[in-house]
């Protein structure tokens, strides 16, 4: 089932003409993919992605569109780290990670870790 993008995050996209923009969809694919709760749209000047509860909004992670040399997703934990990385979460803030994309093939190999990203980013948000 393809998924359908948010159009003000492609028309946003549009206008960027960013070197990444093939590996910045697949990405985004990925993560509209994992979960009918994540939602899209356009904040801190580039894709990003939210949860929706009854009672708040909960942003979930956003692409760095300022960085063109790998696509950066930085995702926002306010419950704490999660215990698993995946062999993908990266840095050492309190609370976020990134996961840094270099190019389709590492988006391929790193899908699954990142639909895992999601599934426990739920989890943890909604305890």
């Amino acid at each position: 089932m393809a998924v359908k993008y948010s159009s003000d995050v492609n028309r946003h996209l549009d206008t960027r003409n960013h070197p990444l923009r093939k590996e910045i969809d697949a990405v985004r694919e990925i993560i509209s993919s994992a979960s009918t709760e994540i939602k899209e749209r356009v904040k801190w000047n580039g894709p990003s992605f939210y949860l929706e509860t009854k009672d708040k909004e909960f942003d979930f992670g956003n692409i760095n569109l300022h960085q063109e040399k790998f696509v950066q997703f930085i995702i926002v934990y306010y419950t704490g780290l999660p215990e698993n990385d995946h062999g993908i979460l990266q840095g050492d803030w309190k609370d976020r990670k990134e996961i840094r994309f270099i190019d389709i093939a590492d988006i391929k190999s790193k899908k699954e870790a990142l639909v895992a990203v999601v599934k426990d980013w739920i989890e943890l948000t909604n305890r």
